[in-house]
Formats: C-alpha cells, structure tokens, sequence
C-alpha cells in the first residue's frame, strides 16, 4: 500500500511499494491547492464503444410523378434535427440511406450536406437545385448514393463506411438536398419513404 511523504518544495507525494514516488496533489509553499490547468469543458467522461445517433427528418417533404430531370431537387431540403450531441460537436457520418417506393429506379442520386441551414438557396421538388454564393460555407460536401438496390416494393439507395467528418459551429443539427443525376420518373407524390443517418458522434 502507497506511504505519503513531502518533498522539499513542498509537494505531497505518494511511495510506492516499489520505492518510486508519485505526485498525489499539488500544493504551494502555503499548502493551498495550486489552480488546476486544463479544465474539462464539460462534464461527459465518455462511452464505452463510442455512441451512434440515428438522425431522420421529423416529416418527409413531398415528390413529384412528373419526370424529374438531372440536377433537379427531390424533394424540399431536410433537417436531421439532434444529429451530433452537443451544440456545436463533432462526428462522424458513416452512412446514409433513402428509400423510395418506387421500384427498379436506377438513376443516381446525390446528397449534398449543410452545417447549418441553406436558406438563401433554392432547393425545391422537381426544380433545378441551386446552391446560394452565401451558402457555400455551409456545405459540408455531398455524398453520392452509388448502391442502389431494387426492393420489389421500393428502392433503396445507400452511402455505408463513410467516415465523413462534422463540425458544426453551433446547434446540433445538419440539412440536407437531393438531387438526381438522372432522369427517373416517380410513382406517387409522397414517394420519399425513408431518410436516414448514422453518426458516430464525439
């Protein structure tokens, strides 16, 4: 079992069986407790096996089953409300999906990513996608949904193992636009199924 002693200059220190010493608290020549130097900004201490979110728009923005055209929107932008853990945190999106109900699609279909709301752009159903000068710092990047697979009910498209890194400078909420880079035809106006992340968050 550990024996205290003091040094000369008055620091508290631990033996140990071994005969190694140890610092057990630091104090000045006055025995008062010097001010601790790099303060936790918060009191988390962490998860074992780290923690996944899975963030989904609260409600899901209408389609169209007129032919859309290459570059067009799908649907209205999206907010992936509560995606990282803290307001301004950091992550890591390792996968994307969307689910329409159409099957056998096969056009291609991109995911571009905002850190904060893209208001000044034009992201509207059926349109030409337009991403503002004043909203280029916010997008994160755009993610391209190459695996694409015929559900018999429906198709799936899927981005996986993305290791994609977030940063936000406030909030904790991430948006996002689709846009084909085909020319499909849709088979319902409420055809957008499902969207969803999942993040590693720090």
């Amino acid at each position: 079992m550990p024996t205290e002693t003091q040094s000369v200059t008055g620091q508290r220190l631990l033996v140990r069986a071994d005969g190694r010493a140890v610092p057990a608290v630091v104090i000045d020549a006055n025995s008062d407790p010097l001010p601790t130097v790099g303060g936790a900004s918060e009191a988390h201490l962490g998860e074992v096996g780290g923690r996944i979110i899975r963030s989904a728009p609260a409600s899901l923005p209408a389609t169209s089953t007129t032919a859309y055209a290459s570059g067009d929107a799908l649907g209205a932008k999206m907010q992936l409300a509560g995606a990282l853990r803290v307001a301004g945190g950091s992550g890591y999106l390792q996968d994307l999906t969307v689910a329409l109900k159409t099957a056998g699609l096969t056009a291609a279909l991109d995911a571009i990513l905002f850190r904060a709301d893209p208001a000044a752009s034009t992201i509207t159903d059926n349109a030409a996608a337009v991403v503002a000068a004043a909203d280029l710092d916010k997008v994160i990047g755009v993610v391209s949904l190459t695996r694409i697979t015929n559900l018999g009910g429906g198709t799936l498209y899927e981005a996986n193992q993305l290791a994609r890194s977030i940063k936000l400078a406030g909030g904790q909420d991430i948006w996002l636009a689709l846009v084909w880079r085909g020319a499909p035809t849709l088979g319902s106006v409420a055809d957008l199924a499902a969207v969803s992340a999942n993040i590693a968050v720090d």
